[in-house]
């Protein structure tokens, strides 16, 4: 840097240096002109010859001596010029590419509540452009600046020593190009700053909307995000438009300012030779391009310095704190409050005081927004509790190293996060080092080895960005495998099994069941399978705990948690259908005609087996034979007379195997049809328009709720009226209401702000809200506690109501009502019917439904 700048100053010194020559050079052109005039007027060559002596060789010889030193000059203008431009380019890279890896280390070391009020998307813009303004003010832009402003004053010297009273006029129309520059530097970081904003939301827009792509064309809202985006572009081309048009007046200025002075000083010097002074005070006039893109540069480093000037309250980095030899896993939550910082009028946890024993499995249930999932990011420190203390094995949890005490915990949540790699690399994150072993060992705890190798890559599979390539199950079975593969000493699980279907469940409960064995487990849940067996299940409601107890203790009170399990419907049904299921089965297998139908399959199976013994004799005489004598020859003669039976039998079998396929095309051509109309020949934003979508994982778009629920109709502006009725249908209207800010409270980016239940009510309400004539529903209840769920079911059984509906589900009670149901199995349909008879048949369904009794028993 310091090379550059040298080289800088000298190549700025250089400039007004030659001008100065180049001035030299016109002045014996000027005398030699002078001379000849001169003579020309006295007529007299003598005396001419005897004074001034002029001719081409004495004219040659002035010149020479200048033309050498204005060669010399210009050698030195080109190395000074490579060298600064090179020096600074240079320097650029590396400080932007330190400044870079700075930036993304200081954000990703931030604590959750930092992240609360801040997105992704205007640090995604810090991130690209800002930095490239950064990387722009930093490389050559600095050096030119550098030799333009050396050229100013080097040239203001000179005239100072060439003529200091023509000078000093001159200089009296300086202070105002400075003005002109200072102000074009100002607005230049103002505007910098404006438009980064501007383009930051409008970046955040693009990563939310690109990120939901199926939502947004589900509910038709392309054209509604495309003006939102607009909307900020704009407003980023109006700072832009403004802020260069106060910077061309202000070059506008400047540039009056040059040719006053040039008039200033032909008016003044009127009798001084001024061609000698070289450069005037207007070269300042050509830093201007390169000050705007410095000061550019410097409103885009106060943002970026803003970040990394911002020390975490937790600070994963820091090697301070206690690390143990040894965790055990004791947790204890002592008279604990939390309040989020975005939002301190809602007490999530009030006075919570719970302890766990080593080794041993809490539950944590109650209604959605209870403060269930807070209390695991407590203990994870991704926030720290506002009142009241954590401790982990005694330690207050705040005198602990931090990233110590995250290794030492494993995490499956929710709404399972996968990274865009292979699925190697994203059970890998759960443990640096991992060898493939221990990656497929993990999965097949998890129940996912079986269908990762399935995949032409198996393990090498690209996962796609955020996990679009997997379903909802196997995403939630790879986060599952990377908290195994840690071994963790306390093991997180937040609803770890909500993702999967029932056969899925009933193995991964098992699987989690023995890795919990000598773990310190927290499970977060709302369905009693995974609960049940927990050493003490906690009762929270409204951020208090309100019970606490085994199962069978909490059930003897009938209090809040006996409320839960028998509110839910599923539960009901399940074991009601389960105890008929065990009578049929008790009953029918001690009558005489069950008996009797096991000896006759016992009979037939003897006779399969003396069959297939045959066989295989018959197998090995052929393979003897072979060589010696065609077997296949003979039976041909053999059948001679019968052939045009068999021609006749192949040609009925041949049309026979075409059925299937032929059927398959004509049932599918049926299926993409709407009301007889091929859904291909129709206009596809009209068939989104009668359609409306409740996925498994709700997407919410950083905006009201307000507005998250009135996207469910993008061609008009639905009334507040509308919204709070269908916010009621979907039992979120009183949770609203409950907010300081009702209907105007901002759910944050991907709905950060609220609970997986509360999610999903809104995006329930919103597909409501379209009301339409199709109504899909992906899970729609799957993220619900029993309480909200029995509610939402029965809102969504009265939306069904005159409109075709088509629930995909994994729990019988979504789907037990179901006119007509359809079992898939890897892509085909094995069987259809209804309820009672998918039951009757004991064939799939059947097997689906005892493996959930199974889970719950």
């Amino acid at each position: 840097m310091l090379v550059g700048v040298l080289a800088a100053m000298l190549h700025g010194v250089s400039m007004p240096v030659a001008v100065y020559i180049f001035s030299e050079a016109v002045d014996v052109f000027v005398v030699d002109k002078i001379a000849n005039e001169q003579l020309l007027l006295s007529d007299c060559r003598a005396a001419h010859n005897a004074t001034l002596s002029p001719g081409t060789e004495t004219l040659t010889s002035d010149i020479n001596p200048l033309c050498v030193r204005l060669t010399y000059w210009a050698v030195i203008i080109l190395v000074a010029g490579t060298v600064h431009t090179f020096c600074w380019n240079l320097t650029s890279e590396r400080q932007v590419s330190r400044l870079r890896s700075h930036l993304f280390s200081a954000i990703l070391h931030q604590d959750c509540a930092w992240f609360d009020s801040h997105d992704t998307g205007s640090l995604t813009v810090t991130l690209t452009n800002d930095i490239v303004n950064v990387a722009s003010g930093m490389s050559d832009k600095v050096s030119l600046f550098i030799q333009s402003f050396t050229i100013f004053v080097a040239s203001f010297i000179m005239a100072l020593a060439t003529n200091w009273r023509l000078s000093l006029a001159a200089f009296t129309l300086v202070p105002f190009i400075t003005a002109s520059i200072l102000g074009a530097g100002a607005m230049s970081v103002k505007s910098a700053i404006r438009q980064g904003k501007a383009y930051a939301e409008a970046g955040r827009i693009a990563k939310e909307v690109l990120s939901a792509i199926r939502t947004v064309a589900a509910f038709g809202g392309e054209s509604r995000d495309a003006t939102r985006y607009t909307q900020y572009l704009s407003s980023a081309r109006k700072v832009g438009i403004i802020s260069r048009l106060l910077v061309g007046l202000s070059l506008g200025g400047m540039w009056f300012c040059h040719f006053a002075m040039t008039g200033l000083v032909n008016w003044y010097g009127t009798s001084l030779l001024v061609s000698d002074i070289g450069t005037t005070p207007g070269d300042v006039v050509f830093s201007v391009p390169y000050l705007e893109g410095i000061a550019i540069a410097g409103g885009s480093a106060q943002v970026i310095f803003e970040i990394i000037d911002t020390k975490p309250h937790i600070d994963s980095r820091s090697e301070d704190g206690l690390m143990p030899e040894q965790l055990l896993g004791h947790i204890a939550f002592e008279r604990v409050d939390f309040i989020y910082e975005s939002r301190p009028e809602i007490k999530v946890l009030d006075q919570v005081s719970l302890k766990t024993e080593v080794g041993k499995t809490i539950a944590l249930v109650g209604p959605s927004g209870s403060g269930k999932s807070t209390i695991c990011h407590l203990l994870l420190r991704l926030y720290d509790c506002t009142a009241g203390r954590v401790t982990v094995d005694g330690h207050d949890i705040k005198d602990i190293n931090v990233k110590w005490l995250r290794q030492q915990i494993g995490v499956v949540s929710q709404e399972p996060v996968l990274f865009d790699g292979s699925i190697s690399d994203n059970i890998r994150l759960g443990r640096e080092g991992a060898t493939q072993a221990d990656i497929e060992e993990a999965a097949k705890m998890a129940n996912a080895h079986n269908f990762i190798m399935m995949f032409p890559e198996k393990y090498n599979t690209l996962v796609g960005q955020r996990g679009a390539h997997m379903s909802g199950g196997q995403k939630q079975r790879i986060a599952i495998a990377r908290a195994l593969i840690s071994n963790p000493r306390i093991l997180l699980l937040d609803e770890a099994t909500s993702a999967l279907d029932s056969e899925s469940e009933a193995i991964v409960q098992d699987a989690l069941e023995k890795a919990c064995k000598g773990r310190t487990t927290i499970v977060v849940a709302h369905r009693l399978s995974t609960v049940r067996k927990a050493d003490v299940i906690h009762c929270l409601s409204q951020g208090r705990l309100i019970e606490s107890g085994s199962h069978d203790e909490l059930m003897a009170r009938e209090g809040l948690y006996y409320n839960l399990v028998t509110s839910h419907t599923e539960v009901q049904t399940l074991n009601t259908l389960s105890t008929e299921i065990a009578d049929v089965i008790t009953d029918e297998t001690s009558s005489p005609g069950i008996t009797d139908a096991i000896e006759v399959k016992t009979k037939l199976t003897d006779e399969t087996d003396r069959d297939e013994q045959k066989t295989e004799q018959t197998n090995k005489l052929v393979t003897s034979e072979a060589g010696k004598k065609s077997i296949f020859l003979r039976l041909v003669k053999l059948n001679a007379a019968d052939w045009p039976y068999l021609m006749l039998g192949c040609v009925t079998v041949i049309i026979s195997g075409s059925v299937p396929p032929m059927f398959a095309f004509v049932v599918g051509a049926v299926m993409q049809r709407i009301d007889g109309v091929d859904i291909r020949s129709l206009d596809v934003q009209w068939v989104r328009a009668q359609l409306a979508l409740v996925s498994q994982e709700p997407v919410l778009f950083n905006t009201t709720i307000y507005d998250n629920i009135a996207y469910g109709d993008n061609t008009r502006k639905p009334t507040m009226d509308e919204v709070i009725d269908v916010a009621k249908k979907a039992n979120i209207h009183n949770f609203i209401v409950s907010l300081p800010l009702g209907y105007d409270t901002n759910v944050g980016e991907c709905g950060s702000q609220l609970s997986g239940g509360q999610k999903q009510r809104i995006a329930i309400a919103r597909a409501l809200l379209r009301n339409p004539r199709i109504l899909l529903l992906d899970e729609a209840t799957s993220a619900l506690d029993t309480e909200s769920e029995k509610l939402v079911q029965e809102a969504l059984e009265r939306a069904q109501e005159g409109r075709t509906c088509i629930v995909i589900a994994h729990r019988l009670s979504t789907i037990r009502s179901a006119d007509k149901i359809v079992v898939m199995q890897d892509g085909v349909v094995v069987e259809e019917g209804t309820h009672d008879e998918l039951m009757a048949r004991e064939s799939f369904y059947y097997d689906l439904v005892q493996k959930q009794v199974d889970a719950l028993v």
